[in-house]
């Protein structure tokens, strides 16, 4: 017997699968796995999923906070269900890592909500929107629909020229 020769299989060792048992359950593997990322997609867009960060749903508190702090707040107000198309589009833009820096290096208090009338009162004339709050309670800048990265550059922009 050589050095690299396999050694025999034990007498009650199972026999090895075949291989068409083989690729049948790295099919129904692969199967499942799909299953699984698709369903988890639609339930990811059906809920709506929150841009990273710590971002609340309270814009009163997070207004009486800033000027507490003397900090600004960016609110997102978005439609329901949240899960329509310009607030994701948003979503994928407050997700970028160079954005989420930019925002957390800006030390803003992030709040979301889905209150129409209270984005109304901040100027925004439709949503999804994204309002910069100074810290006496007043809207820096405004930006709704279809909001692009250079807009929310430029509304960070505007919180450094406070």
């Amino acid at each position: 017997m050589h050095a690299t020769d396999a050694p025999p299989p034990a007498p009650d060792a199972p026999p090895p699968p075949s291989r068409k048992n083989r690729d049948r359950q790295v099919k129904l593997g692969f199967a499942v796995l799909i299953v699984v990322v698709v369903a988890v997609l639609a339930i990811r867009q059906y809920l709506g999923v929150a841009p990273p960060g710590e971002w609340g749903s309270d814009v009163p508190a997070a207004v009486a906070q800033a000027a507490a702090e003397d900090r600004h707040v960016l609110a997102l107000f978005h439609s329901r269900p949240p899960g329509d198309a310009y607030t994701h589009v948003l979503d994928m833009v407050l997700r970028k890592s160079h954005n989420r820096k930019r925002i957390a290096e800006a030390n803003l208090i992030l709040v979301r909500s889905a209150d129409e009338a209270l984005a109304a009162q901040y100027g925004a004339a439709e949503l999804p929107a994204l309002v910069l709050i100074d810290p006496a309670g007043e809207a820096v800048a405004v930006e709704t629909g279809r909001v692009a990265e250079t807009a929310l550059m430029e509304m960070l922009d505007k919180r450094n020229l406070d």
